[in-house]
């Protein structure tokens, strides 16, 4: 495949704007989780999302900035829509049972440079911080349970990809306010089982997940982190015009970046089979 370069409307980095390496024109299934015949839902999903990730590498950014007009993404849509835990040989109850206090545990089903799923499992009180996905479409499923989830964006997306190169961070005299940087509230849900949702560069990119009981949430993400240009950076929210004790979606807000990501016990398995073990 050729470099294409597509610049958007938004300024943004130009590793956003085109693709210039090749799609591995295979999927890592890096878990040992069966995805059944040709015709299961989970089958179905990683098809629809490997098709999506091909739109993306011949179309860039803008792909993504608009993924709910391509029908590869609808497909993405229709496909999660069916997934549940059923697909993966289990159910709330049982997931519930075999996660630990405060330990998120991760199972990634596709693992590629442009397109990973995977499942993340939380028990009752495990946050993920305030964390982006820069230059990334995510299409999120609430398998069971229930998520608080915040949302928000950077007023600038480029910081996004500033955090981590080499001459911003030597700065010494002005790091604290390079570390502060605006943003904008989006909103604050609830999320229950059967919920979808979805991030893209420019909006809502920025989150957080708070488990109010155990959960299991299915993610698709186009592209993956590279740890090149897009890293995961973390924040703290410190302040923002509340409303009648509460912010609205639109207040102005600051947020702090964090040089060190916060301590969370993760836990990597290949299948259920596996967490059952732990």
């Amino acid at each position: 495949m050729t470099e294409r370069l597509r610049r958007t409307e938004v300024n943004l980095p130009h590793v956003l704007c085109g693709i210039n390496a090749e799609y591995m024109g295979k999927i890592n299934f890096s878990s040992s989780q069966s995805f059944g015949h040709m015709e299961s839902n989970l089958f179905k999903l990683v098809n629809a999302s490997s098709r999506f990730a091909e739109r993306y590498l011949e179309g860039g950014v803008e792909v993504l900035m608009d993924a709910i007009g391509y029908p590869e993404y609808q497909e993405i849509l229709m496909h999660m829509n069916e997934v549940t835990l059923a697909d993966f040989g289990t159910d709330g109850t049982s997931v519930s049972r075999m996660l630990k206090p405060d330990q998120i545990v991760q199972m990634s089903l596709v693992d590629s440079e442009f397109l990973t799923i995977g499942l993340l499992m939380m028990p009752a009180g495990a946050v993920i911080p305030l964390h982006d996905h820069p230059g990334m479409t995510v299409t999120t499923k609430i398998l069971c349970g229930e998520v608080e989830r915040i949302s928000c964006d950077l007023v600038d997306v480029k910081k996004q990809f500033e955090f981590h190169q080499e001459d911003m961070m030597d700065i010494e005299d002005d790091f604290a306010s390079f570390n502060l940087v605006e943003g904008i509230f989006k909103s604050l849900n609830l999320l229950r089982e059967g919920d979808i949702f979805q991030l893209t560069p420019l909006h809502n990119n920025i989150h957080s997940f708070s488990a109010i009981s155990a959960c299991v949430v299915l993610d698709v993400l186009t592209p993956n982190y590279d740890e090149k240009f897009r890293f995961c950076n973390f924040y703290n929210m410190k302040k923002g015009k509340e409303v009648d004790g509460r912010l609205a979606p639109g207040a102005k807000i600051t947020l702090q970046y964090l040089t060190t990501p916060p301590m969370m016990d993760i836990v990597v398995v290949q299948s259920i089979e596996e967490l059952s073990k732990l």
